[in-house]
């Protein structure tokens, strides 16, 4: 036996009632949506791929309540199409025709991808470490911004180095590749983490929504021969 429900342990002891859980076989997934009680009107779907291993969270957009978050009371699958249902007893579809316009998004509604790497810990736990830089490489599947922002010494907010590559200076390139080089601000510490995210296209028109392939990031480390000084307040 193996457990693999160590990635979502945080996100289930927030939304720990279970409304619904579904196979989805043409996408070799199982779904289950979530919320934090039973009277909340806001949840999630934890999704599970069982040929990666690997688990997503859902966040889709209400567009008849016109409400982030939705909570959906059941889900069910027919003929390979996903269907929840709300509170309101309204019943609606994820799209399957990923070529339209918007395809990608709810009702309109920009869905943010959200990426987040795991600590960096070359020095193991309370080791020293150099980080040099960095880089980050995609294919802009439909005009979007991409952000990356990078965190600190296991906090859990993201600091001040933050850079927005924009959709419009990614339109002129002459393929839909693109790398950017990370150079950041603070070098020394004990670990770090990178979250790469993707916003509204900025200077280009939006299509499909459907934002960037991630294919690469590489970051350029070194071990200091030291331990990692907390503050003195800590």
């Amino acid at each position: 036996m193996e457990y693999i429900g160590a990635p979502i342990e945080d996100t289930l002891a927030s939304y720990p009632v279970i409304t619904s859980a579904v196979l989805h076989s043409t996408r070799d997934e199982v779904r289950f949506t979530v919320r934090a009680t039973e009277a909340a009107t806001t949840g999630y779907v934890m999704n599970w791929n069982y040929v990666t291993n690997a688990w997503s969270i859902f966040d889709y957009y209400d567009s008849v309540g016109a409400a982030a978050h939705a909570a959906w009371e059941h889900s069910t699958v027919v003929d390979g199409v996903w269907y929840g249902a709300t509170r309101t007893g309204i019943c609606q579809s994820e799209n399957t025709n990923l070529t339209a316009t918007g395809a990608y998004k709810d009702d309109a509604n920009w869905v943010t991808l959200q990426v987040a790497t795991a600590w960096f810990r070359p020095a193991g736990a309370q080791g020293f470490a150099r980080f040099r830089e960095g880089a980050l490489a995609w294919v802009q599947a439909a005009p979007c911004d991409v952000v990356v922002s990078l965190g600190y010494d296991d906090s859990d907010s993201y600091s001040s180095d933050t850079w927005t590559f924009l959709a419009s200076d990614v339109a002129a390139y002459t393929t839909p590749k693109a790398q950017a080089a990370l150079k950041w601000a603070r070098q020394k510490a004990m670990s770090m983490r990178i979250l790469v995210t993707d916003a509204t296209p900025t200077g280009v028109a939006s299509t499909t929504g459907q934002g960037p392939i991630l294919y690469g990031l590489t970051v350029s480390l070194g071990v200091k021969p030291s331990i990692n000084r907390f503050p003195e307040v800590q």
